[in-house]
Order: structure tokens, then sequence, then C-alpha cells
């Protein structure tokens, strides 16, 4: 026999010879298989006719054709499920310390931060993580951020949180110390600014002025064997194409910043003069002639952020050239 849809000869137990249903008073003008492969099947495929077939009677028609070894039931798709997995990260920082911490690719970036509080002794809400140049949201799984073992992330640590969103405008940098052993010696503060990798211009005792930027120049107190001096930063006037503002302090004559007695370093928001912004002192990062204490991220046109490096570094203000060569490769 000729079956109507496949147009290919059968023999005639491939179909079924009786009505499906009561309601149909002919038989089916097609072969059980192909009854069985429509998306009705229980549907009488005589037009207008409206028959139904039992599930009886489906069964039936499956059977007949198992018998035959005609009929292949539909494979059950397999699932796999993706169970959270154990990963080790690397954790880079921007003064150059590398941590190592378990995590689960299940967890939140929320969480995650909260563990990696306990390291660096920071709280949660000041760190921010990112992976592959892209900041990784709160509420996302490490997974969802394409996070596996092994990976390499990189921390940031906020100098304080933000208040109710607003932004930094004017930020002020004092800076005072101790004459060394040697007697009246410079411990510079310097201010940097970059576009990207690129250096642009800075201020510092020779340089006081700058588009957005001043240095109040050196204050010396030889009763006191004291120095001191201040930068100040209007924010909104630092040229659109800066990115980064690096605060730095680095010794003059004598090697090493520590040989100066009782140095004390704030920076505030001068908006908000009553909240400082804790920062490295000298004497936490040992024998360095120069530090990259901090910077300033421009967010947005009008959005920074005070970021913390704590890196230090060979170069002082006679020869900025080291200094520049390590900032540009922390961007």
């Amino acid at each position: 026999m000729t079956e109507r849809s496949c147009k290919v000869e059968k023999l005639s137990e491939e179909f079924f010879l009786e009505p499906i249903s009561n309601k149909c008073d002919h038989i089916p003008d097609r072969c059980i298989k192909c009854l069985l492969s429509r998306e009705k099947a229980a549907l009488c495929p005589i037009e207008n006719c409206g028959g139904i077939a039992s599930d009886t009677l489906i069964r039936c028609m499956k059977s007949n054709l198992r018998e035959m070894n005609l009929y292949k039931p539909e494979q059950t798709k397999k699932i796999t499920a993706t169970l959270p997995s154990a990963c080790t990260l690397e954790i880079s920082v921007l003064d150059g310390s590398n941590l190592s911490i378990a995590a689960r690719t299940d967890m939140r970036v929320c969480e995650l931060k909260e563990e990696l509080s306990k390291s660096v002794k920071e709280k949660s809400t000041k760190l921010r993580l990112s992976f592959q140049s892209s900041e990784m949201k709160n509420e996302l799984t490490l997974a969802e951020c394409g996070i596996h073992n092994n990976c390499t992330l990189q921390l940031i640590i906020l100098m304080m949180e933000e208040f109710d969103g607003k932004s930094y405008e004017a930020l002020q940098f004092n800076l005072s110390w101790g004459f060394p052993d040697i007697g009246i010696d410079y411990l510079d503060g310097t201010c940097l600014s970059f576009a990207g990798k690129s250096f642009v211009a800075l201020v510092d005792y020779k340089h006081l002025k700058g588009e957005g930027m001043a240095h109040t120049g050196d204050v010396m107190d030889e009763i006191n064997m004291r120095g001191r001096h201040g930068i100040s930063l209007h924010l909104p006037s630092v040229p659109s194409q800066i990115t980064h503002l690096y605060f730095v302090l680095s010794a003059w004559t004598s090697p090493y910043i520590s040989r100066y007695p009782k140095p004390t370093v704030q920076l505030h928001d001068r908006s908000r003069p009553d909240v400082p912004l804790p920062i490295y002192t000298p004497s936490d990062i040992g024998n360095v002639q120069a530090l990259i204490m901090c910077r300033a991220v421009r967010r947005t046109a009008t959005s920074w952020t005070v970021e913390r490096v704590g890196r230090g570094c060979q170069g002082n203000a006679k020869n900025y050239n080291p200094i520049r060569q390590m900032i540009a490769s922390i961007n």
C-alpha cells in the first residue's frame, strides 16, 4: 500500500485499519508511524472529521510499531546542572601585593568582598573588584561575572565611602614633617596628573599652579625643626582629558622617607573638612625614596573617587621619571 503522506510503499500491517474514534466512520489514510509523528497525533487526519483517538488507542499503535521495530520513543533530554565549584582566586592590589582566596562560583560579589575585608582590614563597602577591566556588580555571582578557578581579580580600596552619592569636588592635601638628623631637609608632596597612561602635568614646590591644582610652597619652621606645605584641587576645573591625579611623597636629600621624624599626612574633601581620609603613613612602608600614596580617579565627567595606592618606588622631585613610570604601569 502507498502511504498518502510520505508517498512510500508500506506493508498493510503498518496501517491502522479501524476508525480511530467513535466519531469516525472511516479508516485513517496514513500509516501508524506518520499518524504518531504529527504534532496532534490523536486527531483524525481526515479533514473536518474532528475525531480524537483515546490514550489507550495511541498506546496500542505504539505497541504495534515496537513489535515491527519501527517505533523509537523520544529521547529524554539530559539536563546537566552546573554545580557550584570551588575555586582559588588571585587578588591583585594597587600596592603591588597579591592575595589568594578560596571561593565558590555561586558566591555573590558582595560575599567575596566580605571575605576580602577580613584580609585587608577594611570595610567591605570600601572595596571594589574588577575582572578584565570591568567592575563586578555586587548582586552578581562569580559565575555570572565569568570567574573560574585561577582567575586574577583587581582589588581597589576606597579612601572613604561616598556621601549620599555625592562626588568629591575640592580635595586638600596637607603634609608636615620633622627635619632628619642631617638638619633642614624637605619631604616633598607632589600631585601628578595623567590621561590614561600618559603624564600631563604636576604641581610641586617649584610648579605652584596648574589647571584645577595649586601648591602652597614649602613653609619651614627652623625653631621647631618642622616643615609643611599643602596641595589643593578643584576637581570641576581639572581638564576633561585628565583621568587620574596621583598624590606622591618623596625624600629630597635623605635616602628614605622613613628618615623624616613624625610625618603627618592628611587628605580631605574641603566641603567635608571634619571627615579626613585615612591614608598610609610613611612609617608603614619601610625604606623607600618615594611613596605613591593615593589617587583621585575620574569615573564620569563630573564624578571622582579617591583610592588607596601605597606603592613605594624610586624617584623624587629632582627626577620624577621613575615615579611616572611606576604610575603608568599602575594605570
